[in-house]
């Protein structure tokens, strides 16, 4: 990308687009698991995501005057993602580049790129760059569990013990004296200190779980599947279903909420024995269109879906479900804020080394 546009006037600010454009750069890269994710993300999510883990360098390129040209830079970069997204599925599906004269004319070194030296070497457009790298990424990811946590260090359940003076600033009591059916968004620099390590996500959701459910049913499956249930003369609503089904989560209702988690969503299962993490796959670019219609027409609402179940014959076949009426802020205590997220962000601008390109 060109940063030495005549309208951008000075170093400095050059030098802050470049570094925010390359940290969104990795944060698609981090957060991208498919290539259905870099056809769909739109720009505002990553802008939503650089204000949640960058506020500091948004906030510098407002101070300079240079966010819409940040976002400019950030809609091409999107764009080349997208294009290149499509060609390399072609390429994994066909074990070639079509050979169409508009097609880039570099031959792919997956795997090696990195490796080339720049001397006598033709330097590589962006859209050839990203689409070799690309290849190789997911070509990778073909033959490798997404949730291989001896490399990703993040265990898929776990348990915990967290007493009540661990929650630091949470009213951890009022938040448990609540009823199942409130769950509660927990931000990351309010995690028990022996949360952290268990999960990469800025939030989590804390559920009570009352004494009669198995904590079994809460990791088996460890994925979620969904629900399109018929509720009378207003139609069908579609739910998320945790666990083997002990918790549904209306999917239209919170998808603000749902829209925070990045590529798991965290749950804290707590209980009067019960301290259990289980990370769902989840990742809002594109599950949440695939389950809201996870039919072939995805025109087809939830609400004129012909295969919507009965809610007393889905009742009979789940009797312990419970569905998760609302999703509220966890609730704190007075007192300072923890400053988890702020030193993090610290840590990673003085010793992350340069981001790579997608």
């Amino acid at each position: 990308m060109n940063f030495n546009d005549t309208s951008i006037k000075t170093t400095a600010v050059a030098a802050t687009l470049r570094k925010a454009v390359g940290l969104a750069a990795y944060l698609l890269d981090e957060f991208g698991d498919s290539l259905d994710f870099y056809r769909q993300v739109e720009t505002p999510v990553v802008e939503r995501w650089m204000r949640e883990s960058y506020p500091e360098v948004i906030e510098r390129l407002e101070e300079q005057g240079a966010y819409e040209h940040f976002r400019s830079h950030l809609d091409g970069y999107r764009e080349n993602l997208c294009s290149a997204a499509c060609e390399a599925e072609y390429i994994l599906e066909y074990g070639s580049q079509d050979s169409s004269e508009d097609g880039p004319g570099h031959i792919i070194f997956s795997g090696l790129i990195s490796r080339l030296p720049a001397d006598g070497i033709a330097p590589l457009d962006e859209k050839s760059l990203l689409l070799a790298l690309m290849v190789d990424k997911h070509r990778k990811l073909l033959f490798q569990n997404r949730h291989d946590y001896s490399v990703h260090s993040v265990a898929r359940h776990s348990d915990i013990w967290l007493p009540k003076s661990a929650w630091g600033r949470c009213d951890i009591v009022t938040a448990t004296n609540k009823g199942a059916d409130v769950a509660y968004i927990l931000p990351r620099e309010h995690f028990p200190p022996g949360l952290q390590r268990h999960t990469h996500e800025a939030y989590a959701l804390v559920i009570n779980v009352p004494s009669w459910v198995a904590p079994s049913t809460l990791v088996t499956p460890t994925h979620m599947e969904t629900v399109n249930i018929a509720v009378g003369t207003k139609g069908n609503e579609r739910f998320l279903m945790l666990g083997n089904c002990p918790f549904l989560i209306p999917l239209v209702a919170n998808e603000p909420k749902l829209a925070l988690f990045r590529n798991h969503m965290p749950v804290l299962y707590l209980g009067d024995d019960i301290n259990l993490l289980v990370e769902y796959p989840w990742n809002p670019v594109t599950d949440f269109c695939r389950c809201m219609y996870p039919h072939i027409h995805m025109d087809m609402p939830p609400e004129t879906d012909d295969e919507s179940v009965d809610p007393d014959s889905f009742r009979e076949a789940h009797p312990n479900a419970i569905r998760i009426s609302e999703i509220r802020p966890m609730p704190l205590l007075e007192g300072p804020v923890l400053p988890w997220r702020e030193l993090e962000r610290l840590r990673r601008e003085r010793f992350q080394a340069e981001p790579i390109p997608f």
